[in-house]
């Protein structure tokens, strides 16, 4: 990395010695069970300079933060507050490294790497990693970050290279026998309070990224709503979920020439069909499962609520892949355009939560709270889908009371052949991947 580097007031000098020393007295000091007004002045006594410590407390709090996506490497990282926000999660990144097998090339070009978050996942893959960054601060702590994991690692090879300029400028410089990967900027330009911008202002402008994919075979990180309308037809389009949170859209584009060497070359089927244009593929983490198909599934046809009511995976849904579920789950709609499944037999599934029906009552709240009562409920979890509910405010309504022996089921509030009816279920334990008949 060549730039100047300019930065808020301390944020850079987090890089040198000085600076990491005083967050490794942070820590300690917070470990000892230090106050924040012990830490400042103990701070202060040793570092004049106050804008340095205002970064490395901040930073500190960061690392912290940034423990549920990255683990306990997140302690030596360095983030910026933007950065962080944006950053993918680690078990993502590690299924864009695992998506990267299908294209057999060893060099990865990460075109607006942020910090480091997926090249940190292609190095620790085995690829070899050259990332662009347009900010020079973020450019920076990705070049730290990925060089402490070389270390870590052990690797001989020579460390990743992290170039602070524009992603668009990277053809001419780069071979190619290379992979891409883009993360275009949904947000606008800065290291904090940045907000969300249209698809026509991402950077690098989507039009650069999917000409790239016409000659580079590409994955592209996208949110998970990103409009279906825009995906170019020469796409293959992943939906992922984390714990049952949609957390993105992954594009793959395999040029022609590249994808007819895949053939000859005798990848596998799955690899191979996660690629295939216009397919629709619904991913689901940690288990990393897919459901997939070659296009759009039909939609399911409609059916009676029966014994066991089906909540589709947010990653399914998206990915509309719901008939091809509801096909395995031998279940039907319960009403029409809401994505509840139901049917007469239980089968344990990663891409639906699953419940037990027990009885269907109307959506008032006196009869319910009279009948939640009896039966000695002490917590309702509440859902909706197709009627206009604050769920806090209903529970707050239902006036529940606390029992002896605590018991929760759950309100599904919703339509059923075009009433609103409130389903009283019993969720059942999830099994992580195995398709089960009760």
């Amino acid at each position: 990395m060549t730039a100047q580097v300019t930065a808020p007031a301390g944020w850079i000098e987090l890089l040198d010695a000085t600076g990491q020393t005083l967050l490794q007295q942070i820590k300690e000091m917070q470990t000892a069970g230090k106050s924040p007004a012990q830490q400042q002045q103990a701070l202060r006594r040793e570092c004049s300079n106050t804008a340095l410590i205002a970064a490395a407390l901040r930073q500190v709090e960061l690392q912290h933060k940034a423990h549920k996506k990255f683990g306990d490497l997140a302690a030596k990282l360095l983030f910026t507050p933007a950065g962080l926000e944006q950053a993918s999660r680690a078990e993502v990144a590690q299924l864009h490294a695992s998506r990267m097998r299908a294209f057999e090339r060893q060099q990865v070009l990460d075109l607006g790497c942020g910090i480091g978050a997926e090249s940190l996942a292609f190095v620790a893959a085995g690829y070899t990693v050259v990332a662009y960054e347009i900010d020079p601060l973020t450019a920076a702590y990705a070049e730290h970050n990925l060089k402490l994991l070389h270390e870590e690692l052990g690797l001989h090879t020579p460390p990743p290279q992290v170039i602070c300029g524009d992603a668009t400028a990277f053809c001419d410089a780069q071979p190619s026998q290379s992979a891409v990967f883009f993360d275009p900027a949904r947000r606008t330009s800065g290291h904090k309070n940045t907000v969300r911008v249209s698809p026509a202002d991402y950077s690098p402008h989507l039009d650069f990224v999917f000409e790239i994919a016409t000659r580079f075979p590409t994955l592209v990180k996208l949110g998970p709503g990103f409009d279906r309308e825009l995906i170019p037809s020469d796409a293959a389009a992943e939906w992922v979920s984390v714990r049952g949170e949609a957390v993105e859209t992954l594009l793959t584009f395999t040029p022609a020439a590249v994808r007819k060497k895949m053939r000859l070359g005798g990848s596998t089927t799955p690899l191979l069909s996660l690629t295939a244009p216009g397919s629709r593929h619904a991913t689901v983490l940690p288990q990393q499962l897919t459901l997939s198909s070659a296009r759009d599934s039909e939609d399911p046809s409609l059916g009676e609520l029966s014994a066991y009511l089906y909540e589709p995976d947010a990653a399914v849904i998206r990915a509309r892949q719901i008939g091809q579920l509801a096909a395995q789950l031998e279940a039907q709609l319960v009403s029409p355009g809401i994505a509840y499944l139901s049917g007469p037999r239980r089968f344990d599934t990663p891409f639906a939560q699953v419940f037990r029906v027990l009885e269907v009552l109307p959506v008032k709240t006196q009869v319910l709270a009279k009948r939640l009562a009896a039966l000695g409920v002490s917590s309702v979890e509440i859902k909706k889908r197709g009627i206009a509910v604050d769920p806090t405010e209903f529970r707050r309504k239902l006036k529940l009371r606390p029992a002896a022996i605590p018991r929760e089921l759950t309100l599904v509030l919703t339509r059923i052949a075009g009433q609103h009816r409130a389903i009283l279920c019993e969720r059942l334990p999830a099994v992580a991947n195995v398709k089960r008949r009760g």
